[in-house]
């Protein structure tokens, strides 16, 4: 069938107007770009304004072609094209690397796509290779993710999540057009209990009856830096400091660690439930965040909104600011240093109050405006574009 003639079986819809929103994984999926895609279904759909949003994804989880690399994207591509057939009048893409397949569909259906770029999958930090055939594949990787990337530029408009994301792509992709900046929000939940020093039954989070509780949360232990994360505690500890670490979002057995830097000082929670992260933030110290890339990641603003000073690499340093210590390059024994300054209680209170200030400059209401008026304009461009 022509485009000509698959257009004309699309009729624009006389009521509301709606979007299809696309990503890998379903909507309760642990990780960061479901819980981005999670929170725009409901806050786009308390919209006054007209917009109806419904949700398809490519997988229901981490199984079969999902855990290929390359060509688990590829497959992610072609079922989500296959899928958005019929829906919406915009289509949303979560992910560059799976444009071309709804951008195919789009194109055929006279439907504007919008692409959310949540990073840059060819400059994305992967473990080191030590075989040349190892790094001739991960060259052969992020070559290939670059090439599925490019694609999505052709899409009717561009958001990304981060002003570093703008930079990258238009470094790398060498972009004239307008790229969208709309950095995701967080919702303000109810806070850790932030009490003065002086007044609080923890007269000192490094004394041995109360060690310093310190998380890290993540999908991806390279990416985000759990080597460090560990190896940072391991050199406090050894240094005389009272340290336990909870590990959320990934197994031990996944993890790549050397069994000998891993003590019973490190606890291993897994995936955890969208709903009862909230929780666990509360109950801890601090967010050990060294990670190697980053756009906007949902810890650190999760932990920034229960009031979680963060420990962080300077890829975060935009989203940090005043509410933590920055740590520049990968030296443990500075991430060390920093465990060590914020174990005392009043720089850890002040830092706490600024994390809740620093969260509140992230709202999904502000970043879902964002959205609708990309859509009313994508969406006016096309009316007009094929306007007979």
């Amino acid at each position: 069938m022509s485009s000509v003639r698959a257009a004309r079986r699309w009729r624009w819809s006389a009521g509301p107007k709606s979007v299809v929103m696309t990503t890998r994984y379903p909507l309760d999926h642990p990780g960061g770009v479901e819980s981005v895609a999670r929170a725009l279904v409901e806050f786009l759909g308390r919209s006054d304004e007209g917009w109806r949003v419904s949700h398809v994804a490519a997988y229901s989880g981490r199984v079969g072609a999902a855990r290929i690399p390359l060509f688990g994207d590829l497959v992610a591509a072609g079922r989500l094209a296959a899928r958005i057939i019929g829906k919406g009048d915009v289509v949303l893409v979560h992910g560059a690397e799976y444009a071309w397949g709804p951008l195919l569909v789009g194109r055929l259906t006279r439907r504007p796509v919008v692409t959310v770029w949540h990073g840059v999958r060819g400059s994305e930090a992967l473990r080191p290779a030590k075989r040349p055939i190892g790094k001739a594949a991960r060259q052969l990787f992020l070559w290939s993710e670059s090439l599925l990337s490019r694609a999505a530029l052709q899409a009717d408009a561009t958001v990304v999540v981060s002003p570093a994301v703008a930079i990258e792509m238009q470094s790398r992709y060498d972009i004239r057009g307008e790229l969208k900046v709309i950095p995701n929000g967080v919702a303000m939940g109810t806070p850790r209990r932030i009490s003065h020093p002086n007044d609080d039954v923890r007269s000192s989070a490094s004394s041995n009856d109360f060690p310093l509780r310190v998380i890290w949360v993540g999908t991806c232990a390279y990416k985000k830096g759990l080597d460090l994360a560990v190896e940072a505690c391991n050199v406090a500890r050894a240094w005389g400091q009272d340290i336990s670490l909870t590990v959320v979002g990934i197994s031990v057995e996944s993890a790549g660690l050397e069994p000998a830097s891993c003590g019973s000082w490190l606890t291993w929670l897994g995936t955890v439930p969208p709903g009862e992260i909230d929780a666990l933030y509360r109950r801890h110290d601090i967010l050990l965040f060294p990670s190697r890339y980053e756009a906007c990641p949902m810890a650190v603003l999760e932990a920034l909104a229960a009031g979680l000073p963060v420990i962080g690499s300077t890829v975060v340093q935009w989203l940090i600011e005043g509410a933590g210590e920055l740590v520049a390059g990968e030296d443990a024994g500075a991430y060390a240093e920093a465990l060590r300054a914020l174990a005392e209680p009043e720089r850890r209170h002040r830092l706490s109050s600024a994390a809740l200030e620093r969260a509140r400059a992230f709202s999904w209401e502000s970043s879902a405006a964002g959205y609708r008026e990309v859509f009313d304009v994508v969406d006016k461009q096309r009316r007009r574009r094929y306007r007979q």
